[in-house]
């Protein structure tokens, strides 16, 4: 990983949580992968 910046990065993302008894018993998460390479400079934007 690179130094940090403290640069402000943005991207999307989804959390899917399942519930039982009002319990949080699984997580799925999801977000936009490529966004934050891009941002961090690994990747050049297409």
């Amino acid at each position: 990983m690179p130094p940090a910046t403290g640069r402000k990065m943005r991207f999307t993302g989804m959390t899917v949580l399942r519930l039982k008894d009002g319990k949080i018993v699984e997580e799925i998460g999801l977000d936009d992968g490529v966004t934050a390479v891009q941002q961090l400079g690994h990747i050049n934007a297409a």
